[in-house]
């Protein structure tokens, strides 16, 4: 049977909606058929009541990345310039997806703001803008199809699994976890001390871009294989 993946997306420019093609290839590539879910979706029906359904009717389900996670949703002010694309709608929507794939036993890949958005929803917080805090080198897009930096992976892991532990990721945020939410492990860093991935139970987020590497490291593949289960 062919697997159904709920995937999340935002807003692009004229009212559109939109992702990274990657991701549904990444997806198709391991004989998945992704369903691409608009945040706008609780602008129609309750925000509750279209979570439960839409994850009712996959059988995993990708958080992608995209535009800033609201501050207030961690108790903060937004404190930085460079915050952009925030879109309540859709933190509304990720937020119930990710309580509804849990209390359905969904598996989640969260890729990106898809981790902010899960760390987020289990109560973490995160760093508003990683180069004001002292961190460099994340926000690449001048490598957005190859590598940026190193991540070390803890052993067990499932990206130590797949990719070893230690491996190059490209990068392309300048947003990520401060506050780590409790109930999960951290399983990637990078050598500067930001958490890179995290996982628990049937979740697993990764901070880089897998969609953009299906062609400069195939193992990527196996992560979407993986939430395929």
């Amino acid at each position: 049977m062919v697997a159904k993946v709920g995937v999340t997306c935002g807003h692009m420019a004229a009212g559109y909606s939109g992702l990274h093609r990657g991701y549904i290839e990444g997806l198709a590539a391991v004989g998945a058929v992704a369903q691409v879910w608009p945040g706008e979706n609780v602008s129609i029906r309750g925000t509750g009541s279209a979570a439960k359904e839409m994850v009712a009717e996959v059988d995993a389900v990708v958080l992608t990345g995209g535009g800033d996670v609201n501050p207030a949703l961690y108790g903060e002010e937004s404190e930085s310039e460079r915050n952009y694309d925030i879109d309540d709608l859709r933190d509304a929507f990720e937020v119930a997806v990710v309580r509804e794939a849990m209390s359905q036993g969904k598996r989640i890949l969260a890729i990106c703001r898809g981790m902010q958005i899960l760390n987020v929803a289990l109560g973490g917080t995160l760093y508003q803008d990683v180069e004001s805090a002292g961190f460099a080198n994340h926000s690449r897009r001048d490598v957005e199809y190859d590598f940026a930096h190193e991540v070390s992976a803890a052993e067990g892991s499932l990206v130590a699994r797949i990719f070893g532990r230690g491996f190059p990721v490209n990068s392309l945020h300048h947003q990520a976890i401060k506050t780590l939410a409790s109930g999960v492990t951290p399983t990637a860093t990078s050598a500067d001390g930001l958490v890179e991935g995290f996982e628990a139970g049937g979740m697993v987020a990764v901070q880089w871009h897998p969609e953009r590497l299906l062609v400069r490291d195939p193992r990527s593949s196996a992560l979407f294989e993986w939430v395929t289960g």
